[in-house]
Formats: C-alpha cells, sequence, structure tokens
C-alpha cells in the first residue's frame, strides 16, 4: 500500500489531500488523528486598485516608481546640462559653483538664490476690473512663453543686456522642461508599424501608373499581412487598424463610395492620400501633432512658443485653449524653434551647439544583450538577429532544399533542380515580409497550372504536386531585398571607402561592406543622423539616402548563432544543396576529423 500527496496550487491558495493506493484501488487515507486534506489560502500577490477594483501585480507595481524616479532623475540632468551652459554664458542668476553644487548634493539640495527663483517664476499679472473680478489685461513678466515668442521674432543685444540675456535664458530653459516626443526609429511600436504601412502605400502610389496596377497592389498587399478571411476578432488593434485602411483603399479603388465618384486614377489616388494622412487615421500621439502643426500654420504663426503665446492670452477656462494637454513633436515643434531663436540671435556655432546637445540630449536605449538566449548548437554564442542578410539566406535555403515536386514527367516527388531553386531563389528578393507557398508553385510551374498538396485526394488527378500546403506562410529576405534595391546585384561585394575619428580622435580610413550597414541599420535611433551617415560616408544621392533610412530591421533571434549559420550555410547553397539535418552535420564534422 503507497500513499500518494495530492496539490491543487492556485493564484492564492494550496489544496491538498493524502491518498492511498490499496491494490490499484485509490481512496482518501482516514486517520481521526490527523488531518488528510484541507486547503491553506493566503494573500493574493497583487494588489487591487482603489478606483476601478482591477488586479496589479507588485512586480508592475514597483517597475512603475522605479520608471518614474528614473525619467525624473533624467530631467534633473538634463536642466543640470542646460543651467551649466546658460550660467557660463551669464544667462541666468547662478553662478557655475552654485550648478555644480546642485549636482554633488545628488540633485537633493536645490539652489535657494532669490534671483535665480524669481527667474524660475511663471506667473503673470494683469489690471483686475474691479466689478467683475476678471482680469482685462495681461503682462507678460515672468512669462517663458512670451520670452519664447519675443526671441523667435526679432533680434535683440542681449549680449550687451544682462536682463534681456536672463530672459532669453529662461526661454531656452523652458523648452528644455519640456522637449516634446521623438519617436525611435528601432522601436516597433503600435504607431510605428501602421506608419511604416502607409510609407509603403505612399512609395507605391508614386509608383504605379494605372488603375490596375494599383488593385493588384493592394490585393497583394492585404493577402502578405495576413488578413484576408479574418476578423477582428482574430486581429489585434494594429491589424485591425491595417486592414480598415487597406478595406477603405479597395472601396475607393473600385468606386464604392456612395456620393463619391473615383473613377478616374488621379482622382483615387488624392483620395488615398489624404485618407492615410487624415490626423484620426494616425494614431493618438502622431495624430495629435499633425492636428496642432496645422493650428500653427493656420495661425501664422512660425512656432510653437508663438502659438502657445497666442493660446495663453485668451480665457484660460476655455479647454480648447490648454497647452499642457498638447502633444508635441521634438524635431517638428522644439528643435524647430530652438534653431529659429538661435538664428534670429545670431548664436555663435559653438554655443548653439553646446545648449542643443544640453536640451536635446537623448539617452541611448539600455543594450538588451544580455538578454538574448544562446545558440541550441553553439552553447556560449548569441542568437542571431533574424534581419540578418546571412540568416535571411540560411531561412532561404533550408526551405528551398526541402521543396519536393512532381510534374507530368516524374513519377514521384523529386527534389528540385539547380536551375529551378536558383529561380525560386528570386521570389525571395522582392521586398515582401511574407509570401505564400503558392508564389512558388507559381515561379515553378507557371501561373496557370493546376498544383495541389501532395497529401490531398484532388493530388491523384493534378499533374503538379508539391509537398507544402499552397496557403503555407513563407518569410522573405526583407533585408537583403532592400540591399538589392538599392546597391544592385552586386551588393554582398559592395565596399564603401570613408575617413572618420576613432575612438582617441585620429583620423582613420574605414572599409565598410553589407554587414557594417546592417550594424549601422540595427543600432542607429535617430534618423537624421541615418540620413547623415548616408550622405556624408556612403555619398548617396537624396533618393537613395531616403531608401536607406527607410528600411525596417524585423525584430526577433533565430535559433542559431551567426558563428553557427556561417557554418552551415555553405551546405545548404545550391552547389551543395543539402537539406538543414545533413548540412548541420557536415558543417561540424571538421571538429572531428582532421582535413
Amino acid at each position: 500500500m503507497s500513499k500518494i500527496l495530492g496539490l491543487d496550487l492556485g493564484t492564492n491558495s494550496i489544496g491538498w489531500a493524502v491518498i492511498e493506493n490499496n491494490n490499484g484501488k485509490t481512496s482518501l487515507l482516514q486517520n481521526s488523528d490527523h488531518p488528510t486534506g484541507g486547503v491553506i489560502i493566503f494573500p493574493e500577490g497583487v494588489n487591487v486598485e482603489a478606483k476601478t477594483g482591477s488586479l496589479k501585480s507588485r512586480a508592475a507595481e514597483r517597475t512603475s516608481y522605479r520608471s518614474a524616479r528614473r525619467l525624473k532623475f533624467r530631467r534633473k540632468l538634463r536642466k543640470y546640462e542646460t543651467l551649466l551652459v546658460l550660467a557660463e554664458k551669464k544667462m541666468c542668476p547662478l553662478t557655475i559653483e552654485e550648478v555644480i553644487a546642485w549636482k554633488k548634493s545628488g540633485f537633493k539640495i536645490y539652489p535657494d538664490n532669490k534671483n535665480f527663483l524669481d527667474w524660475l517664476k511663471t506667473d503673470h499679472f494683469g489690471i483686475k476690473d474691479s466689478k467683475e473680478g476678471k482680469a482685462i489685461q495681461k503682462t507678460q513678466k515672468n512669462n517663458p512663453y512670451y520670452f519664447r515668442d519675443k526671441f523667435s521674432r526679432e533680434k535683440y543685444d542681449w549680449q550687451n543686456n544682462l536682463k534681456l540675456a536672463y530672459e532669453l535664458g529662461r526661454a531656452f530653459y523652458h523648452i528644455a522642461q519640456r522637449r516634446g516626443f521623438k519617436s525611435n526609429r528601432l522601436e516597433q511600436s503600435d504607431e510605428n508599424v501602421i506608419a511604416d504601412v502607409k510609407e509603403h502605400i505612399q512609395d507605391t502610389l508614386a509608383k504605379v501608373n494605372d488603375l490596375l496596377e494599383l488593385h493588384h497592389f493592394i490585393e497583394d498587399f492585404y493577402n502578405e499581412l495576413d488578413l484576408k478571411g479574418k476578423t477582428n476578432k482574430d486581429l489585434d488593434a494594429t491589424q485591425q487598424k491595417i486592414k480598415s485602411i487597406l478595406n477603405y483603399l479597395l472601396k475607393v479603388n473600385s468606386n464604392k463610395i456612395k456620393g463619391k465618384d473615383y473613377s478616374s486614377f488621379d482622382a483615387i489616388t488624392s483620395e488615398i492620400n489624404r485618407y492615410i494622412n487624415k490626423p484620426e487615421n494616425l494614431g493618438k500621439v502622431k495624430g495629435s501633432i499633425k492636428e496642432l502643426s496645422q493650428k500653427i500654420q493656420e495661425s501664422t504663426s512660425e512656432t510653437l512658443g508663438q502659438y502657445f503665446w497666442l493660446l495663453y492670452q485668451e480665457d484660460r477656462h476655455d479647454k480648447s485653449n490648454k497647452i499642457r494637454t498638447l502633444y508635441t513633436a521634438r524635431e517638428e515643434h522644439y528643435e524647430h524653434e530652438f534653431n529659429i531663436i538661435c538664428e534670429k540671435q545670431d548664436f555663435p556655432p559653438e554655443l548653439q551647439e553646446s545648449l542643443h546637445k544640453a536640451i536635446f540630449y537623448q539617452r541611448p536605449l539600455k543594450s538588451q544583450k544580455g538578454l538574448v538566449g544562446k545558440c541550441t548548437l553553439e552553447k556560449n554564442k548569441p542568437r542571431c538577429p533574424v534581419s540578418r542578410p546571412e540568416f535571411e539566406e540560411f531561412r532561404m535555403w533550408s526551405l528551398i532544399n526541402n521543396i519536393k515536386i512532381k510534374t507530368p514527367e516524374d513519377e514521384q516527388l523529386r527534389e528540385l533542380t539547380l536551375e529551378e531553386k536558383n529561380k525560386v531563389s528570386e521570389r525571395f528578393y522582392l521586398k515582401r515580409v511574407t509570401f505564400k507557398m503558392t508564389d512558388i508553385a507559381h515561379e515553378l510551374f507557371g501561373k496557370d497550372a493546376d498544383v495541389a498538396y501532395y497529401k490531398d485526394r484532388e493530388a491523384k488527378n493534378t499533374d503538379y504536386q508539391i509537398n507544402y500546403k499552397l496557403n503555407t506562410t513563407v518569410a522573405g529576405n526583407p533585408v537583403s531585398a532592400a540591399f538589392k534595391n538599392l546597391f544592385g546585384d552586386e551588393w554582398k561585394t559592395r565596399t564603401f571607402h570613408y575617413t572618420t575619428k576613432d575612438g582617441k580622435g585620429k583620423l582613420v580610413e574605414r572599409e565598410v561592406d553589407y554587414t557594417d550597414l546592417w550594424h549601422v541599420l540595427f543600432t542607429f535611433e535617430d534618423t537624421k543622423k541615418l540620413k547623415d551617415f548616408a550622405v556624408d560616408n556612403l555619398k548617396l544621392n537624396y533618393l537613395d539616402t531616403q531608401k536607406f533610412s527607410k528600411i525596417v530591421l524585423p525584430q526577433g533571434y533565430a535559433n542559431l548563432s551567426l558563428k553557427a549559420i556561417n557554418n552551415i550555410l555553405p551546405w545548404l547553397k545550391p552547389e551543395k544543396g543539402l537539406t538543414y539535418s545533413h548540412a548541420v552535420f557536415m558543417a561540424n564534422l571538421s571538429k572531428i576529423i582532421d582535413k
């Protein structure tokens, strides 16, 4: 007879019982002296939010507090760097020593200089009507929006006037306090994904020549994103948004919008451009930013500060005049205003550069290398990003070498010939992220051929068979295709030479190839810096620079390391043409036996 302890684990309880097994018969253990079952209840590892009553894990709560602390600390660092430049140029009522003392205190002892505290004030004073108590006139004293408006409109002799210098410094410090939203090109957020889709649509609109081409593009793009036949229940919020955009494009292209005539090519392309650029179709943040930019333009203001000063002088109780609720963009609004102020006030390049660095410095994203898993074959090597061209080629040949077909001339399924493999491989370089196995079948047998999956019933009466289901999704080579489209068929052997400074500041000659360009795309967070690299170092023209900066790298990691992939790849290529399992065996054979 054996005894078994049974446990039922819950989120805030553990149920238990002791069962005895007597010759194959199980039953609860009977013991009057000791309990043989029960439940232990303990507090849940979550917190209940008072307002909503929803559950939130304690780890998530700790993370949110830590993120807030880090954000505040980085803001203090930005203010410190800005005040340091302003104090050095006598543009704020602080000495350099007072600014440094604030940092040395761990940002806990704030400067208590009375002139500085007055300089920070943002209140305004007005003449009040004695009867109603409402301000009938507002003045600009201490208002940073007024200073931003003032110095962006005309030139002042601030170098020889301390009061003007302080006002100008206050305008820059106000910009440093709020510097707007900046999209990271490496971040694959929902809004960035939608923006990439819209860019692809607009790029295609510039290339198509007639309605038939446009219709085929929308249909192919619809299938490529795997949206056909799926309801909103099957899709996440981002996919639903993309599907609604493509559905509207199909309606416009088919002239099915009531009360509208979209029968001409120009009318259709014009409507598509208008629709995808509507603020409500750009996402909450980017849509609000675009709407704000339109309002700035309509108000005939040149900068964000000028427009906000107009709003500030209106009724402050009117919600439409609220300033702090608006989304602003760093480059489009704040950097634009910063550059205009510097230009109006004839700033020396060194001062403009140091102020720009202090105000708009963005700490690079924390490296995630330590979180990348290890290769399944090379245990001490990290996994390879799926965006590397080497992995794309590895994935392509692994699939192609597994394809087997049967034609009327064949008695049974056979592997592809060398010519057929090279022909199929061209399909992977069409800049499409995914496509269907049907496209490969059409490449092999022609578009009019009747093709079937070899295990289907109808395959017996079909001349052309393939060992993959026709609706199987195949991953393309989007990064390699982008390089090929940009640099030509010789993109793998093409190199670029330029002169740059090394870590010690010495000029050195660099020679880069496609692997180095992939590293640039993988690490550069700022689109402007990426374009500068393409122009200054690669000597690309305007159109090629735009193409290079718009290359989007798929996110994720493979199961193998780059080292393992480079060892296996030569055995997968058509010259050897081995299947994956055989190629892995041959790739490691040199470690077992000598030449």
